[in-house]
């Protein structure tokens, strides 16, 4: 118990840490000059989801669960006995993917079950979506972070420029300190992860400080390991 207090004391004091330093460096300083490529990462992730929607409905989905059934041997012809033998065949990393993303598998399969005809066809492309989604909004990402980058260095010094003026300062101030707050807390994220795969190690779960340890009933460390980000950019509508 007492590691968990310590753990949310230091989250609680890293992030003000990063709050302070985001308000000293302004949003315009962090975001064209310090942390150019997370912002030009940030703004290409954003950019990309509606070309990466576009990309997956009208060019990938169809041809990716025609390759899936070409490479698992599954025919129409044969047809499925009922909605559970249906989703069995399913590959098992679309299967993970659609679950992982609030997918509910069987009530797609029974979807696709009782339209009979072109029934593998139907479940495959339905479960398929958020992983070949995921993909093509990677891909997508990629291809906007380059495009971001050189955009934000050519309008770096004119923007710095521009919010040395009244009221634009003081604003540009906050700004730095949200984004301050909020990358911080990504980081943080990213090593509550880490903390959470090393204690599952028996030898390390067995160390004194550690034996009492729960997530659960930690105040701020639970909420920071919990967050799923792949999960939350693929809600947004």
């Amino acid at each position: 118990m007492i590691f968990g207090i310590v753990l949310d004391a230091l989250i609680v004091l890293i992030a003000v840490i990063g709050l302070i330093v985001g308000l000293k460096n302004g949003i315009t300083h962090t975001f064209l000059v310090k942390h150019r490529k997370l912002t030009a990462m940030i703004l290409g992730a954003i950019c990309a989801k509606p070309l990466a929607r576009f990309i997956t409905e009208r060019f990938l989905l169809s041809p990716f669960a025609r390759f899936v059934m070409k490479t698992a041997d599954l025919t129409e012809i044969e047809g499925a006995t009922s909605a559970e033998a249906l989703l069995d065949k399913v590959p098992l990393v679309i299967r993970f993917v659609a679950e992982r993303l609030g997918y509910d598998l069987k009530a797609t399969a029974e979807v696709a079950f009782a339209e009979g005809e072109g029934m593998y066809f139907t479940v495959i492309r339905d479960l398929s979506y958020p992983l070949v989604n995921a993909i093509s909004l990677l891909l997508c990402s990629i291809l906007f972070f380059f495009f971001m980058r050189l955009i934000l260095r050519i309008f770096a010094g004119m923007a710095e420029d521009i919010v040395e003026l009244p009221l634009l300062k003081q604003v540009n101030t906050l700004l730095g300190g949200v984004f301050g707050l909020f990358a911080t807390l990504a980081i943080l994220w990213v090593a509550s992860k880490v903390l959470v795969f090393v204690l599952s190690f028996e030898k390390v779960a067995a160390i004194g400080f550690l034996q009492d340890f729960d997530i659960a009933k930690t105040y701020v460390f639970r909420y920071v390991w919990g967050f799923e980000p792949l999960s939350f950019i693929l809600s947004i509508q």
